[in-house]
Parts: structure tokens; C-alpha cells; sequence
């Protein structure tokens, strides 16, 4: 459980999460993905307490978010270009030059390897793990989500690729995005303290 977490994340802020096992980083991901409700507070999201919103409003909310979380897969059997164009119905109104310049940005940030045609012509389950991690970055991140929440990026890109990840995702983004990430090593908000804040879960 996350107990007493209290914060705020303006639009294009970062906030980290740091805490060890037990102590609730991913039910919080999942809070503030809106994947959850709280059993006790309130969450304001893009101006609304979520707990008075209706179904359908919680349903445009969440298109508003990008999320890596705990348990986040692709479709194994399909390259990653259908996992990709699963989000296709969401970008009515996007150009399709921006989502491929966004692809193209996102595959060079996440130092995905070969032309991006071969890549996205590339079936999912025969990808080392590593390489399915950042592609479920590069879907959260594609239709330029106002807020993108990541359990654990760290852990998951390793600590160079995440730090160059969040390096140039706003940018990508261009600056709109506010960033959630939680963290369980130490390590990575001693090593990140001067760039962002981080609030700590205790068990």
C-alpha cells in the first residue's frame, strides 16, 4: 500500500519516487496512472478529483497517460509495428508526420538498433528482453502523453539509457509531458538529487 504519499506534479515537472520493497511504488504508479482508485484520499488529475468523475471521463483521462508499469507487456506474436498501431485509433488528429518523426526520435533516444523500417518490421518474441522494454517506452510515449508514469525506468533501461532517456523524452515531447518515476535503489536519487526532486515511501 502507499500510505500518506501527498504531492504535486506541474505540467512538463519531474518527480521521483524512492522506497524499498513493501512500500507501495507500484500501487502509486498505478494510482496515479489511474489503473486504481484509492481505498482512502483523493487524486487530482488534470484539474479533476477522479473519485467524482464518471466512467467515460476517467476513460478520456487515461488516454491523456502514458504508462510503463509493473506487468506492462506487448503482444509477442506481432511485430512491433502492430504493437505500435494498436495506439492508432487514439491519433485521429495527429499527422502522420509527427508519429513518424516521433518514432524516429524516440528509436534513436532509446538506441533501438538497425533502420527503423527493420525494427518495426521486427516480431516481438524474438527480441531480447531489453529491447521489448524499450518498446513499451516508445508506445507509451508516442502519442505525446500529458503525463507519463514509469515504475522503475531504471531498473528496467539500465542506468546510463534511463538517464539518457529522460534526458531527451521532453524534448521529444516537447516539454508538455509532467513525469512520474519511482526508483528502489538508492542509488539513483543520490545520483539524480540535483536534477529533479524525490520524495521517499517508507514501509
Amino acid at each position: 500500500m502507499a500510505a500518506e504519499a501527498s504531492f504535486s506534479l506541474p505540467r512538463g515537472g519531474i518527480l521521483g519516487v524512492f522506497g524499498g520493497p513493501g512500500t507501495g511504488k507500484s500501487t502509486l504508479t498505478r494510482l496515479a496512472a489511474l489503473r486504481e482508485m484509492p481505498s482512502e484520499g483523493y487524486i487530482v488529475c488534470f484539474g479533476r478529483n477522479v473519485l467524482k468523475c464518471q466512467l467515460a471521463q476517467l476513460q478520456q483521462m487515461r488516454l491523456r497517460i502514458g504508462a510503463v508499469l509493473e506487468g506492462s507487456r506487448l503482444i509477442e506474436e506481432a511485430s512491433v509495428a502492430f504493437n505500435l498501431k494498436c495506439l492508432a485509433p487514439l491519433a485521429e488528429g495527429c499527422p502522420k508526420g509527427t508519429l513518424r518523426e516521433r518514432t524516429e526520435a524516440l528509436l534513436e533516444l532509446l538506441e533501438c538498433p538497425g533502420s527503423l523500417q527493420a525494427f518495426l518490421k521486427s516480431r516481438v518474441s524474438i527480441l531480447p528482453e531489453s529491447l521489448k522494454r524499450r518498446v513499451l517506452f516508445m508506445r507509451e510515449c508516442l502519442l505525446a502523453p500529458e503525463l507519463l508514469v514509469l515504475d522503475c525506468p531504471f531498473e528496467l533501461l539500465g542506468h546510463r539509457l534511463g538517464q539518457r532517456f529522460l534526458r531527451g523524452v521532453q524534448g521529444v515531447l516537447q516539454e508538455t509531458a509532467g513525469i512520474l518515476l519511482t526508483a528502489s535503489s538508492p542509488e539513483t536519487p543520490r545520483a539524480l538529487q540535483d536534477r529533479f526532486p524525490w520524495v521517499r515511501l517508507e514501509s
